[in-house]
């Protein structure tokens, strides 16, 4: 097998055409380039130079052994590159997964552009589901994150930090009386107790749904479900056509129109919209480090974060 090392002497000669040059450029005394040569020439059972009065040049075979050798030394010099490049995280492959709401809030979307200006070799794929199926998907290993709202049961594995704890609105159609007479203020979940609630639940993510019945309960009364639909999006177009009220996240009164009115929901125990990122501890490329620590970064720095100190 023939050393790299012999493949770079040989390429310095061959550029400079001169062995006494070559070997000052390569930091060595001309012997050893010249035996070096030699020893190049024996394994190959080839000439490559021709000996001229003032210097050398390539001969056919060493022509030809010039361009091999010099592609061989591109593709090893470019194979350490991407593994230096690779092990801290500046390449790779990150698969983010999001639920509907969790993408809605005002923090993720940057956290996904400041990763990739700050590491553009890395490849982004997501996915948008319901959080059950993309804490499973977590946990086999198909998504390195994702962004979810209620954790529920945490598969075998799975961690979630949580990263931001976001207030309530209240969503009404835009001429509701309550829209109306609470124009300044913010809205009570007891203001609520005789108004038709459009709720928005999923046997896949239940978490959002429960919590309302549970602080609604607390108030004294049972909500009344006028309509039921699976996502938070259809419960906001609902409502925009009058057929109810409800709360939500507050990140989403961006997809409101003029058509309903937003007012902050006053603060009850146990009623907010946490965003948590959820992964596995093994294994824990850079890739995927780089990220996590990204998120934990900004958040620290929003307003209103609620990021454990480390």
């Amino acid at each position: 097998m023939i050393e790299l090392r012999l493949l770079r002497t040989f390429l310095a000669v061959a550029n400079e055409g001169n062995i006494s040059k070559a070997a000052s450029l390569l930091g060595m005394a001309q012997p050893p380039v010249t035996r070096q040569i030699a020893a190049l020439e024996t394994a190959l059972g080839a000439r490559l130079f021709e000996r001229l009065p003032r210097g050398v040049r390539l001969t056919d075979a060493g022509m030809a052994m010039a361009k091999e050798a010099q592609t061989l030394l591109d593709h090893h010099d470019a194979m350490l590159d991407k593994v230096a490049r690779t092990s801290r995280g500046e390449l790779g492959h990150l698969a983010v997964g999001f639920t509907p709401s969790a993408i809605s809030h005002s923090m993720v979307a940057p956290m996904l552009r400041a990763f990739q200006q700050t590491w553009p070799g890395a490849e982004l794929t997501f996915r948008e589901n319901n959080t059950s199926p993309l804490l499973s998907e977590v946990a086999t290993g198909r998504l390195d994150v994702a962004f979810v709202r209620t954790p529920g049961e945490l598969p075998l594995g799975v961690k979630t930090e949580l990263l931001f704890d976001e207030p309530m609105i209240v969503a009404f159609p835009r001429d509701h009386v309550l829209a109306i007479t609470s124009a300044d203020q913010a809205v009570s979940l007891a203001m609520l107790k005789d108004a038709d609630f459009v709720m928005y639940r999923n046997p896949h993510n239940p978490g959002f749904h429960a919590r309302i019945l549970e602080a609604c309960r607390v108030e004294g009364y049972e909500p009344r479900e006028a309509h039921v639909v699976p996502q938070m999006i259809s419960a906001l177009n609902l409502i925009e056509a009058g057929m109810g009220l409800s709360v939500f996240p507050a990140s989403m009164a961006r997809f409101t129109s003029d058509q309903s009115a937003i007012r902050p929901l006053a603060p009850i125990h146990g009623l907010t919209a946490p965003l948590l990122i959820a992964f596995t501890r093994l294994p824990m490329g850079q890739c995927k480090k780089n990220f996590i620590t990204l998120a934990r970064n900004l958040i620290r720095q929003a307003p209103g974060s609620h990021y454990p100190v480390l």
